[in-house]
């Protein structure tokens, strides 16, 4: 482990690599470091939340949930229309049971959900704020002049 130079801008006693990022051809270059409040400028913009309305860990179990319930009454449907058809063996009888199957689609394709992404954090705490001002817990002005602080910061990232 080579100890920093006075030059590469790392304190003494720790190692070049964990401070500074590699450049090309193995060059040490500094990590351009941000301000807390560009930190969170890009948290408003990056971070996203849950806004469906439900707990988002049970999102977890609902997810696959939800894309297990058509595949179940797909195997289910088909299951009875061929026990149906049990019995001896007869053109006739394998063929309507066939032709039942085929004749209704599958609930994946009919009845199927979808998942959609989460919402930005600012958007989220803009409704919010809102909220508060519209049931009267927060002064109106009060709200506007943070949902303003959370745009300016938005618009300070770069982002929307």
């Amino acid at each position: 482990m080579a100890s920093p130079t006075p030059e590469s801008g790392c304190r003494p006693g720790r190692p070049a690599h964990t401070l500074a990022g590699g450049g090309r051809d193995g060059e040490v270059t500094a990590v351009a470091r941000r301000s807390p409040q560009e930190k969170k400028a890009l948290s408003y913009a990056k971070d996203r939340r849950n806004d469906y309305g439900e707990n988002d860990k049970s999102s977890r179990k609902n997810i696959r949930r939800n894309k297990r319930h058509p595949n179940r009454a797909d195997r289910h449907r088909s299951h009875q229309v061929l026990a149906a058809a049990t019995g001896p063996a007869s053109a006739t009888a394998s063929e309507a049971a066939e032709t039942k199957l085929l004749a209704k689609k599958s609930m994946w394709l009919t009845k199927r959900w979808r998942k959609y992404r989460d919402a930005p954090l600012a958007d989220m705490l803009t409704f919010q704020l809102r909220r508060r001002a519209r049931l009267g817990i927060d002064a109106p002005s009060t709200a506007e002049a943070r949902i303003d602080r959370i745009r300016g910061a938005r618009d300070r990232a770069g982002w929307r």
